[in-house]
């Protein structure tokens, strides 16, 4: 356990979704494997941080890879789950919160 002194703030649920794709966008091949299969333009990102449903399948993307998952828990120092637990407050949910 971490001396509260240590203790990092944890992302909101709005802020996870963001800080994922700032960690996907800070590896090329995590870049690229993304956008070939998101099928998105570089461009289109800028014109969706905002929307929920585009939140939702960052999340949702996240959740089909446990490495993505693990490396991006271990590079925040953040428990893994808390993609799961902001996946919860986004559009298509299919779980109850």
């Amino acid at each position: 356990m971490r001396a509260s002194s240590e203790m990092k703030d944890i992302p909101s649920a709005e802020e996870v979704p963001l800080l994922f794709l700032a960690f996907l966008l800070g590896d090329d091949d995590r870049r690229d494997n993304f956008m070939a299969t998101s099928g998105l333009a570089a461009d289109e990102l800028r014109t969706r941080l905002e929307d929920e449903h585009f939140k939702a399948f960052l999340l949702d993307y996240a959740l089909s890879d446990e490495h993505l998952i693990t490396s991006f828990a271990e590079q925040h120092d953040l428990d893994p789950h808390i993609i799961l637990k902001a996946r919860r407050k986004f559009p298509g949910a299919e779980f109850e919160t």
